[in-house]
């Protein structure tokens, strides 16, 4: 009869066992992931490009960074500082309206109206983003476009949200 490796051994592996198990499940719910797993505050930055169109005669690189705070129930709220083309946004761009879902996978749809500063009058314009909930719920990696039909201009970005708070308070 082989020897058993002593208890002193067995315990750490049993317990490393039980954390590997247990960490990816422990942020879902039972029936997988939902609207309530990012409720809270999170910071984003984003990087992109403006592809030519009426608006913009040349790719024009585009970045923000900004803070995005989720209900738990479907609606948000954002506020960000836009880089777009070299020119900084002389004050946060918020969000007119903002909403959002997350499915069971944890894959999930923002959809996101702003003014944006573009000329001398602001311009709505609707942006789509499409996440997926990682690293225990503390990371958002996202791509964003332009919502079609709007007009403004067709954009690449991609970015990441990381959780500042788990409740819808700004602030840590």
């Amino acid at each position: 009869m082989k020897d058993k490796p002593p208890f002193a051994l067995q315990l750490p592996i049993l317990l490393i066992a039980l954390l590997f198990t247990a960490s990816g499940e422990a942020y879902a719910r039972d029936d997988g992931f939902s609207a309530r797993s990012v409720k809270g505050t999170w910071g984003f930055t984003l990087n992109g490009t403006f592809l030519p169109s009426e608006t913009f005669a040349f790719p024009t690189p585009a970045a923000a960074a900004g803070i995005t705070i989720y209900d738990g129930e479907g609606g948000c709220s954002l506020s960000a500082t836009l880089n777009v083309g070299g020119q900084v946004t002389p004050q946060p761009v918020e969000s007119m309206d903002c909403s959002y879902t997350v499915d069971p996978s944890g894959a999930g749809t923002q959809e996101t109206t702003v003014l944006l500063p573009l000329g001398s009058d602001p311009v709505p314009v609707t942006f789509l983003t499409n996440f997926v909930i990682v690293d225990r719920v503390n990371e958002l990696p996202f791509i964003l476009s332009e919502k079609p039909g709007m007009g403004l201009a067709p954009i690449v970005a991609t970015g990441a949200a990381k959780r500042i708070t788990r409740n819808s308070r700004r602030g840590p």
